[in-house]
């Protein structure tokens, strides 16, 4: 605002005030006396002259002096017979002029002016009228207090002049009181003193102040030149001072009326302590403590901070603001307890490192009034209540000696009954304390690791235990706020400090880990002290960390600060006359520091630290002790010790006397005197003295503070606890971080959390309550992955899968469906256990079980997404639903067909419904299933929940928890899985669940399955589990072939999900070099057993197939385990089954195709194996289909037998060529052509005639020169002439078969021409062979009627030829060196030939025209007389290779 404006403000409120002046009568002159008049005309002319002094031109600019300005307002302030009406509208202008900046550093006098307006509202003085008008007046004067202290120049008033207005305030709320006055003026000054508080401490913050002290004194030009003496004048830390340690004295005085004196007292500025006003005990709380409560936590919202680096203040927050939080602790008013507890939360934060030993005292007395005594768990225990509250689900949580005993209570509630309101109000404020990030951590490194303090954090889980848990079963709010301080102090646990910790080094840290361990050792001497002192000492004797030569030493300091021995028990032992307890007592007197004090405070001081024993011996020995420590530290009072021991026993004697009800006669002053008068060496005692000490004892009782924890904290107890906060040990406070004490919190904190979290989560119905759970659960399993602790993950997954509702599998489906759609609390939990099992499943050791049982639940009612299970076996490529749901009776399933077996497990696991009760069968309408089912499936398709999940997370997972997992994916199947004992199975997951056969058949199909992708995943480890799975599924199908399996229901589909396990098995890991050994081992007594006995054909077809797949990826390696000759066994038995024919004949064809590529085929006995092929035409349904594919087969076997043969040559090794041959024939060839020759004589032409085609080309294929005698021999006498003879046969039709007779007399005519160069070398054999060449010839001609007819003709070309190259070899010669059975051949020859073609032999060899006069007998043997073309013939027959032979000009036919 500028000159102007300030100065039409001014002028306005002038005229205003002049105005009302004038209206009231004692400003009229008719009514007005003599000094009235002059009184009232003064006041009125300020108001003119000021009116008079104000320039319209320049306005009210900085040079116009501010004091002259507020002259007349503070006159009228100041004068008592104004009326309150110009009273209030002076102070209204003056809060006008305040507000809009009147009074700057640059204007003239305006610190000195708004320090005069503070001074006259001080002094202010008005007419009252009535009390309405009265309230507006003492609402301005509140008004006008603040606006003076939040102007620019108010910085600068003196601390006098503050504190003169916080009185002023103060009286107002303190003496204006309903019902004379509203509650609005009380509220006002209320407001008021409180912002007077924050802008007085406010100084203190740094972001209140603009400028620094340094920069304020040093820069001159922000000052108008009437105020730079002012700029070293401003109100600070004394003002301050005074302030706080008022308002802590006048909360500790207790009492409802401040008067005038104790107002003029308190005016200097000089510090009071609440020790010297309070009494013991808690104070009665009234409005003004409550008040005084309200302004002292302003103080510290404000600039607590600031604390610390003002000593004065952190003094008076360590001895007054500690000590009134102890006296005014035990309010049974909320609001003032609320605001200890917000008070105490501002020391904690502002400065606990001073604060040890307070905050540790405060702490117990607040929260463990919530506790009895002697209740809950002790130091050290660890609940494992947990998973039976869950199994159970109990509103209870169990003591320790419930836990031993088996026994199930609930925890006990303290005698004191605070009520709801107090209780929930003391548990906020725990609840704020444990939302600190830092508070859990320093509170147990602090406390709970120092052997000297109380276990704080075990004793605040105790009290959140014990409300967290309900007693009659209702939930309250409190149970929910007790659960909130168990939730953040998981979650605080949980989380990283961001500032770097300044204690939280190794050593700190190893400090404090082996302070703890001395304290869990010194709490089994202390149980045992508090029972019998003597044999406590002894064991404290024994423990490591007392030095054996200070002993005595060691142990008094235990008694004296150590927190849990008895003090009746100390009492007693230091009052012993043995030497030990001698020594204890000195040591432990010694520890006391009485300087300074009376012999009654010194008493009462004492007494707080033991019990005073019963026998009188005991009594004097420990007063000996008191007196001689006493007058070491206070000898100029006293002639010697026995003066100060005389006086002990005189007032404890007083003492019984004043406070006992059976002494009737009451001790008096003079008596008291009188029984002096001699002590002290005959000297005696002032009386001064003795009358104090008389009075003191007479009226404060020796009270002593309660036994244990939560009892009231009487004053010599707190004067003791506080010069021990100034010791080394008060003051040494370690602030720490993130570190190992996290795990031994952890241990301590989880299970009864757990147990607490339990019950309220299993009865909870609100999403919000159920989802800040559910932080907690994530955090406890974050601490438990981060500390590897196993047990604590097991423990959570098995109560949250108790509590998901998926834990009875004998639910019926549609109830499990409806409850699970409609139940939050089941949805959180399988949240959980799915988030659980994605991000911690690393650290899940004996829980497995459990989430198994909840995957095969939810597919059991069919809510899973469909990739959940999809799933494959070996009948078809694609993929098959492993359930489906549905609420009807399914149809029974058929066997007909080819089925998948997981698409059959489908109706296996739907399977034929329970029989249900009428009741149950319109339990849940249709519509409600439905919308149950459908929200389930969309929550769970959010989440992801799938065991895929299982699988993925196998790879992360140590060998242990890999192992149990494995243990119980095994358990369904038993000790010995392949004998299942009853018709009811034991599944053991937590406890033991008995499983009907059918629901158990459905869980050993889906764990199988499991199993295998799970050791899929895990390849790298296979070893160490792959026996155990392999072994169960060879096991369940020997079970099944020897019929153990028989009387249980559906066993089948048990044994088909044990086959298509054990061979996708066998196919994963068969290259496995460590596994192969034992995978061929079990194959192959598998192979061995009759799996096929009994079972349906997809089970069959499984079987076969995985063989198949099994064989395809170890064909390689079968032969060395001799698998094949079983393999061609079960084909012999599966190649006659209709539904397995197919599948036989496709592991047949791979098996052929692989046979010039793998030398399988050189392992076994060949002929088996083909006579296998020739069964398929047997059991074949269409036999032309089934020719072409076998006769492909002997294709591939006979083009591929060059690398059969160098494959059996490898394996004999080297040996004769006669030899080789000779094995060759027998082991590889002759299987070969046999069976094709097999072929040959068939009744079927079509057959007959492409079976001939084949050998004909085969067997002229064959390399003459790689062929042995044997090879050559075995052609002719066990192939060509065995199927040659057959076809010879009278029965068979000429007319069908003639034209199969054709084709095997050419072939035979083409390999005897082809290799009878070789056959002349076995002459021995030779003659035979052509005899039976020429008798199947005869055979054949004799069989056929027309003489003209094709095959006719063939076989006369055909013996023509043969005849023709023997002659042109010479072998017919008489002395012929080819062969010397020549002669008798010839004979033979025409012996056979004749008979059946008289005419071939001249038409072969027409005679020569004979000479003139000669003739030759037709019986004659040529001698060498052959033609010349055929000799010619023959040589070049000779010279040609085998397989080129060029028959010359031998006259065979077009035909041949």
């Amino acid at each position: 605002m500028n000159t102007a404006a300030h100065h039409s403000l001014l002028l306005g409120e002038v005229q205003y005030i002049m105005t009302i002046m004038r209206q009231n009568k004692r400003f009229q002159q008719s009514y007005l006396l003599s000094h009235q008049l002059r009184s009232s005309e003064g006041l009125l002319r300020a108001f003119q002259d000021l009116r008079a002094s104000l320039n319209p031109v320049l306005g009210l600019h900085d040079d116009f002096d501010r004091l002259k300005l507020v002259a007349p307002f503070i006159a009228i302030i100041r004068a008592e017979e104004i009326s309150g009406l110009i009273t209030g509208e002076s102070l209204n202008a003056l809060y006008k002029f305040l507000k809009h900046g009147f009074f700057t550093l640059k204007a003239c006098n305006g610190i000195a002016a708004v320090g005069e307006i503070v001074e006259s509202i001080s002094h202010c003085r008005f007419e009252a009228t009535d009390t309405g008008k009265d309230e507006i007046v003492l609402n301005k004067i509140l008004s006008v207090q603040l606006a003076c202290l939040s102007s620019e120049c108010g910085s600068y008033l003196s601390d006098h002049a503050v504190w003169e207005m916080f009185q002023t305030s103060l009286r107002i709320y303190h003496q204006m009181k309903p019902p004379d006055y509203s509650d609005l003026l009380s509220d006002s000054a209320q407001f008021t003193l409180t912002e007077l508080v924050r802008l007085v401490f406010g100084r203190l913050s740094p972001r209140n102040v603009s400028f620094s002290p340094e920069e304020i004194v040093n820069n001159a030009e922000l000052f108008h030149e009437s105020n730079r003496e002012f700029r070293n004048q401003f109100f600070g830390i004394p003002c301050m001072v005074k302030l706080f340690s008022s308002l802590c004295l006048w909360a500790a005085r207790g009492i409802d009326n401040l008067d005038e004196e104790f107002f003029d007292s308190s005016s200097n500025l000089s510090v009071s302590s609440i020790s010297n006003i309070s009494s013991p005990g808690s104070v009665a709380i009234s409005p003004l403590n409550t008040l005084i409560l309200r302004l002292i936590l302003a103080a510290l919202d404000e600039a607590g901070f600031c604390f610390p680096g003002v000593p004065a203040l952190l003094t008076l927050v360590k001895d007054d603001v500690c000590s009134l939080l102890l006296r005014c602790s035990r309010s049974t008013n909320a609001e003032t307890l609320n605001l200890i507890l917000r008070i105490f939360y501002n020391v904690v934060i502002i400065c606990r490192q001073e604060l040890k030993m307070q905050i540790e005292v405060i702490i117990n007395s607040i929260y463990m009034r919530l506790v009895v005594p002697g209740t809950g768990p002790k130091f050290g225990d660890h609940s494992k209540a947990s998973v039976r509250l869950a199994n159970e689900a109990l509103p209870h949580a169990p003591s320790e000696s419930d836990l031993q005993s088996g026994r199930r209570i609930s925890f006990s509630r303290p005698i004191e009954n605070l009520g709801s309101e107090l209780t929930i109000t003391l548990l906020d404020g725990l609840v704020a304390l444990c939302q600190i990030p830092w508070f859990c951590r320093e509170i147990y490194a602090n406390y709970d690791c120092d052997p000297r303090c109380t276990n704080v954090f075990h004793n605040l889980i105790r009290v959140a235990c014990q409300y967290a848990f309900p007693v009659n079963g209702s939930v309250t709010g409190v149970h929910f706020v007790a659960l909130d301080v168990l939730r953040w102090m998981i979650i605080n646990l949980d989380s990283e400090i961001p500032q770097e910790s300044k204690g939280d080094s190794n050593s700190v840290v190893e400090q404090l880990l082996t302070s703890r361990h001395q304290k869990e050792i010194l709490s089994e001497a202390i149980e045992l002290f508090n029972q019998k002192p003597g044999k406590g000492v002894q064991k404290l004797l024994m423990i490591p960390f007392l030095n054996e030569d200070d002993h005595p030493k060691k142990i008094a300091e235990l008694l004296r600060f150590t927190f849990g021995f008895s003090k009746t028990k100390i009492g007693e032992f230091i009052g012993g006359g043995d030497a030990l307890a001698a020594q204890v007592r000195k040591n432990f007197m010694e520890l006391f520091d009485f300087r300074n004090r009376s012999i009654d405070e010194a008493l009462r001081m004492s007494f707080e630290a033991f019990r005073l024993p019963k026998e009188a011996q005991e009594i004097d020995r420990i007063l000996q002790a008191f007196s001689l420590h006493f007058y070491e530290q206070n000898a100029s009072m006293f002639a010697n010790a026995d003066a100060v021991h005389l006086l002990t026993f005189s007032l404890l004697m007083l003492h019984t006397d004043a406070w006992s009800k059976k002494v009737k006669n009451k001790m008096s002053l003079e008596e008291w005197f009188r029984i002096h008068r001699d002590v002290n060496s005959g000297e005696g005692l002032p009386h001064e003295y003795l009358e104090r000490l008389y009075n003191s004892v007479t009226r404060n009782e020796f009270k002593v503070s309660e036994a244990g924890l939560g009892g009231v904290v009487t004053d010599s107890l707190w004067s003791d606890l506080l010069a021990r906060s100034y010791s080394q040990w008060g003051r040494q406070y370690i602030e720490i971080g993130a570190s190992v004490l996290d795990n031994h919190m952890f241990s301590e904190l989880w299970s009864p959390a757990l147990a607490a979290f339990l019950v309220i989560f299993n009865s909870a119905t609100d999403a919000r309550l159920l989802s800040s759970i559910t932080d907690a659960f994530v955090s406890m399993a974050k601490l438990s992955a981060r500390q590897n602790l196993s047990t604590v993950m097991d423990e959570l997954v098995i109560c949250l899968f108790q509590v998901s509702g998926l834990s009875n599998v004998e639910t019926p489906d549609e109830d499990l469906v409806y409850e699970f759609g409609n139940s939050l609390r089941f949805q959180f939990a399988t949240k959980l256990l799915v988030e659980f099992l994605g991000n911690f499943s690393a650290y899940i050791r004996t829980s497995w079980s459990s989430i198994l049982l909840m995957f095969f639940n939810l597919l059991r009612i069919n809510v899973l997404p469909t990739s959940a299970y999809m799933l494959d076996d070996f009948l078809d490529g694609s993929q098959f639903p492993l359930r489906a749901l549905s609420f009807t009776v399914q149809k029974p399933v058929s066997n007909a067909g080819i089925q998948s077996f997981f698409g059959v497990v489908t109706s296996l696991l739907v399977g034929p419904s329970e029989p249900k009760s009428a009741d149950s069968e319109n339990k849940h309408s249709p519509d409600a299933l439905a919308q149950a089912l459908l929200s389930t499936r969309e929550f769970l398709s959010t989440l992801g929940c799938s065991p895929h999940i299982l699988l993925s997370e196998s790879k992360f997972l140590s060998d242990t928890s890999l192992a149990v997992l494995f243990d119980c994916l095994l358990s369904p199947f038993g000790n010995n899985p392949g004998l299942l004992q009853d018709e009811k199975v034991s599944s053991s997951f937590g406890s033991r669940i008995l499983l009907p056969a059918s629901l158990h058949s459905k869980q050993q199909v889906f764990y199988l399955q499991l199993m295998i992708d799970i050791l899929t995943n895990n390849s790298d480890r296979v070893e160490k589990f792959f026996n155990k799975v392999f072994g169960l599924c060879s096991d369940i199908m020997r079970a099944h072939s020897s019929g153990s399996h028989s009387r249980f229901e559906n066993s089948d589909f048990v044994l088909e999900g044990a086959i298509v396990s054990f061979f996708k098995l066998s196919v994963k890991f068969g290259e496995k070099k460590s596994l192969r050994p034992l995978i061929l081992s079990i194959m192959s007594e598998v192979c061995s057993i009759n799996v096929f006995s009994g079972c349906p054909p997809r089970t069959c077809l499984q079987f076969l197939q995985g063989l198949f797949s099994f064989i395809e990826a170890n064909l390689h390696q079968l032969e060395h385990f001799g698998l094949m000759p079983q393999i061609i066994s079960i084909c012999r038995k599966t190649i006659q089954i209709s539904f397995t024919h197919t599948s036989t004949i496709a592991l047949l064809d791979y098996l052929v195709k692989s046979a010039p590529v793998t030398p399988w085929l050189t392992h076994i006995e060949v002929d088996p194996f083909f006579e296998l092929l020739l069964q398929t035409l047997v059991f074949s349904t269409n036999l032309n289909q089934s020719f072409e594919i076998v006769l492909s087969w002997f294709k591939i076997m006979i083009s591929s037998l060059p690398n059969l043969e160098e494959f059996y040559k490898l394996k004999i090794g080297n040996a004769d060529f006669e030899v080789v041959d000779e094995k060759l024939w027998k082991q590889i060839r002759f299987p070969i052509f046999q069976n094709l020759g097999s072929l040959c004589i068939t009744n079927s032409a079509f057959i007959r005639e492409q079976s001939l085609d084949l050998l004909h080309t085969s067997l002229l294929l064959l390399d003459g020169d790689q062929l042995g005698q044997a090879t050559i021999r075995g052609v002719f006498e066990d192939v060509v002439l065995v199927i040659a003879h057959e076809l010879s046969d009278d029965k068979l039709s000429a007319e069908s078969f003639s034209k199969s007779r054709l084709l095997i007399s050419k072939l035979f005519c083409k390999l005897f021409l082809t290799h009878i160069s070789r056959l002349l070398k076995m002459q021995k054999h030779f003659h035979e062979l052509w005899s039976s060449v020429l008798d199947c010839i005869s055979k054949f001609a004799l069989m056929e009627s027309n003489p003209s007819s094709l095959l006719n003709e063939s076989l006369q070309e055909s013996l023509k030829n043969m005849v023709l190259v023997m002659e042109a070899m010479g072998i017919f010669s008489k002395n012929s060196n080819v062969y010397p059975l020549g002669v008798e051949l010839w004979e033979l020859t025409w012996a056979i030939v004749d008979p059946v073609y008289p005419h071939l032999r001249s038409d072969t060899f027409p005679p020569p025209p004979p000479p003139v006069g000669a003739r030759r007998s037709s019986g004659t043997v040529p001698e060498a007389s052959t033609p010349l073309n055929a000799v010619e013939d023959n040589k070049s027959a000779e010279a040609s290779p085998p397989t080129r032979v060029s028959y010359g000009s031998v006259p065979v036919s077009q035909e041949s």
